[in-house]
This record gives structure tokens, C-alpha cells and sequence, in this order.
């Protein structure tokens, strides 16, 4: 047998070779997929039904935290955080740096936000919270009412700041405009410029409410059961 003919032989044998384990892999596969066809059938009943298990869990986790007034202490809240970021960037651009008509509709929804803050959290005494192994409830309301406190008083800086640049543009009228203020370097007695504290008031608002939607979206609900003679709060459908 010549060279090229032992050569060809080789090749003809792993060739086969490689047929034959093409050949066993299909066959396994399609084994595989003829059983799964036959659990499907013989559990149709079960395999495209919801889990009731996790369901009924799911129903006891809001049979436990559906008080209404708890409820809508988060629903009013987060509205005024999707309302208060949507006008972050005009506040930024505008509150210590525009004119007085830009600045005046601004620091109007500023302090509304706040009013309404300040009338949710007259609702906190109403609401019932969850215990927990490791806070009360009354912890649970304590944390929340700090919350409150925390941005209503980041709402005044914002409020303090619009006004203080609105004092300026009225000095500024009155003088002809010879008074510059310079905001990016402008220290005052609060030991910040007028922008650092800007700044700092909008970032400390916006990780409130991201602490918010972490406090209220946990694990653990910090809700509690409605009382016995009212209507339980049911998500919307």
C-alpha cells in the first residue's frame, strides 16, 4: 500500500469515527427532548399554572402591610419625588443664576413640594407600621418622621438660596447694576458658595429619595395590617 493510500485510509477511519459520535450525541438529544415532551404532557396541569405556594405568600405579605394610611404616605411621597426630579435641572441651572421671572415659578414649586411634604407627615401618627425583631414600630415611625425632617430641611436651603438671589437682583435694580455677584466663588457666613450649597442641598434631596424607595421596596414592608374597621389598601389593577 502506497504512502497516499495509507494516508487516505487514515482519513476514511476518522472520518467514520466522527460520524459515529455525531450519530450518538443526536440520539441522546433526541431522547432528552421526547422525555421532556412526555413530563409536559403528562404535567400540563401543573408546569403552565402559577405557584400557588408563592402566590399565597404573597397574599399574606399584603394581608399584613395593607394599611391605608401607611400606603398612602409612600404614594403621596414618591409622587413628590418624581415631581421634585423633574425640575432638578432647571433648579440647578436657574435658582442662584437666572432672572427673576425664571427664578419665581421655581422657588413656587419648591415651596408647594414642601407644604405637601409637611401635610404627609402630619399623617404619620395615623399610620400603623410593622414591628420587626430587631425596631418597633414606633422605630419604624421614628426613622420615617428623621426622613420628613431631613428633606423638608434640604426644601428650606432651596428656598433660602431663591431668595437670597432674588435680595440680590433687587439691590442690583436699584443700584443700576453695578453689583456683580459672583456665585461660583462667593463665600458668605454659611462658609460655602452659593453653588456649593445649591449642589449640595439637590444631591442630599435626590439620595433621600432613593433612600425612600429602598425603605419601601425591601424585603420587609414597613407597613402594617389595616385595622378591623376600615378598608384595606389593595394594589391598583
Amino acid at each position: 500500500m502506497s504512502e497516499n493510500e495509507t494516508i487516505i485510509e487514515e482519513l476514511a477511519k476518522k472520518e467514520k469515527a466522527r460520524m459515529l459520535r455525531i450519530l450518538a450525541i443526536s440520539a441522546v438529544l433526541a431522547l432528552c427532548i421526547t422525555g421532556a415532551f412526555i413530563y409536559i404532557a403528562k404535567n400540563s396541569d401543573t408546569v403552565f399554572k402559577p405557584n400557588l405556594d408563592i402566590e399565597s405568600g404573597e397574599k399574606n405579605v399584603l394581608k399584613d402591610t395593607n394599611d391605608p394610611q401607611c400606603r398612602a404616605i409612600i404614594t403621596s411621597a414618591k409622587q413628590i419625588g418624581v415631581e421634585f426630579k423633574a425640575i432638578d435641572p432647571d433648579l440647578s441651572k436657574t435658582l442662584i443664576d437666572g432672572k427673576e421671572g425664571e427664578v419665581r415659578p421655581l422657588l413656587a414649586k419648591v415651596s408647594a413640594l414642601k407644604l405637601r411634604l409637611a401635610d404627609i407627615k402630619d399623617s404619620v401618627p395615623s399610620a400603623t407600621f410593622r414591628d420587626f425583631e430587631t425596631k418597633s414600630a414606633s422605630g419604624v415611625q421614628n426613622e420615617l418622621n428623621a426622613w420628613f425632617k431631613h428633606v423638608d430641611t434640604h426644601f428650606f436651603f432651596l428656598e433660602r438660596l431663591a431668595n437670597e438671589h432674588l435680595a440680590e437682583i433687587e439691590v442690583k435694580e436699584k443700584t443700576e447694576g453695578t453689583i456683580v455677584v459672583d456665585k461660583e466663588s462667593k463665600k458668605t457666613k454659611y462658609k460655602k458658595t452659593p453653588r456649593q450649597r445649591l449642589d449640595g442641598a439637590l444631591l442630599a434631596i435626590n439620595e433621600a429619595f432613593q433612600s425612600f424607595r429602598v425603605w419601601h421596596t425591601g424585603s420587609l414592608h414597613p407597613c402594617g395590617a389595616a385595622s378591623k374597621d376600615e378598608t384595606p389598601w389593595a394594589p391598583s389593577k
